[in-house]
This record gives C-alpha cells, sequence and structure tokens, in this order.
C-alpha cells in the first residue's frame, strides 16, 4: 500500500491478507479512493472514485473512512 489512509483489517481469510483502505484528495482533481488491498498478491482493487470539491480543505475535508461489516463480507 503506497496511499496513505484509514486502514482496517478484514476478518475473512487468513489474518491480514485484505484490508480496506482509502485515500486522502489527490491530484488537482482532488478524487478519493476507497480500496481493498490483497496483501499476499500486493494488489489493490479500488472500490470507487469521489470528487472532493476544494473549498473541502483542511478540517472541512469529508474522509471517506470505509469499514466492514463483522464478518468482513460487506464494506
Amino acid at each position: 500500500m503506497t496511499v496513505n489512509g484509514h486502514n482496517t483489517y478484514l476478518p475473512i481469510g487468513e489474518t491480514g491478507e485484505w484490508i480496506l483502505n482509502d485515500t486522502y484528495p489527490q491530484g488537482p482533481v482532488r478524487h478519493q479512493k476507497p480500496y481493498l488491498f490483497h496483501v499476499p498478491a500486493g494488489t489493490r482493487h479500488n472500490l470507487g472514485d469521489f470528487h472532493l470539491p476544494p473549498s473541502f480543505t483542511g478540517e472541512y475535508r469529508c474522509d471517506t473512512h470505509p469499514r466492514s461489516s463483522n464478518d468482513g463480507k460487506k464494506s
């Protein structure tokens, strides 16, 4: 995972095999992308792409903070 965000280890598969994470607003278009990261394979699977207008910065921005259900089957 090369992008910082709010991560959660999912309780599915081997312990620590999947991580649910998001990104802070990136690039000139300020996109945030929640994603799954498969640790053994080192692969990222994007779950969405959300634009955050420039007027929302610092304390007034909206982070996606993805979470999963207790069994890890829904996010």
